[in-house]
């Protein structure tokens, strides 16, 4: 979704924090949205726009304001995700997409992928001499390193929050340096009243002592 949404211009943090956020504020907020002149744009991008960790599953986003529409918190249960996914849908002139609820939980092998060791699962307590306890994804912790080489060779995705798109909205990096400017105006300003400050009173010392 392009920058043309009036909500990248908005200062109303509901947008970003509807749950922490006053009714006045969602409700100004999505009253904007019903305004927007991409909001089938932005339904469809939040109908897709969450993710797990490792981006294996993807489904509705979380946690904002999309479409006029109140995204559920992240630990919501599939009968909240359902009925918002249909109206953002409906907007975004589209079929519901069938998100994958979950996926298998993964089971480490019972050797190390890379030195064929025996593993056990991980644990705080004591690994059994000539075992290795597993690290992650098949990989034990006498080759945690060919593991990161196997990684940097893949590119496998960074689990990493996602970039949030007020915070580094052009807009808000340019408001930003503009205040560090002041602060700095400022601590030069105070500094050079200071000096001049300090150099009266020294002034004063002197002339009192000849």
């Amino acid at each position: 979704m392009g920058e043309s949404a009036p909500c990248h211009r908005s200062k109303n943090k509901a947008f970003i924090n509807p749950y922490g956020a006053h009714d006045r504020s969602i409700r100004a907020a999505q009253k904007m949205c019903s305004q927007c002149p991409v909001i089938r744009e932005c339904a469809l991008e939040a109908l897709r726009s969450g993710s797990t960790l490792d981006d294996s599953i993807v489904t509705l986003g979380r946690e904002v304001i999309a479409a006029g529409h109140v995204l559920p918190k992240g630990d919501a249960s599939n009968d909240d995700v359902w009925p918002v996914a249909r109206k953002l849908a409906k907007i975004a002139r589209v079929r519901p997409p069938a998100y994958v609820v979950s996926r298998p939980r993964f089971r480490p092998p019972s050797q190390c992928r890379e030195c064929g060791r025996p593993m056990v699962p991980w644990t705080r307590g004591e690994v059994p001499e000539g075992m290795a306890m597993h690290y992650a994804q098949g990989w034990g912790q006498c080759c945690r390193s060919a593991y990161r080489m196997h990684r940097e060779v893949r590119e496998v995705p960074v689990t990493r929050k996602p970039v949030d798109r007020k915070r580094h909205h052009p807009e808000t990096a340019r408001a930003r340096a503009a205040t560090a400017a002041r602060r700095a105006t400022n601590c030069l300003r105070t500094s050079e009243l200071s000096t001049a400050t300090g150099g009266e009173d020294r002034s004063g010392a002197t002339g009192a002592g000849g």
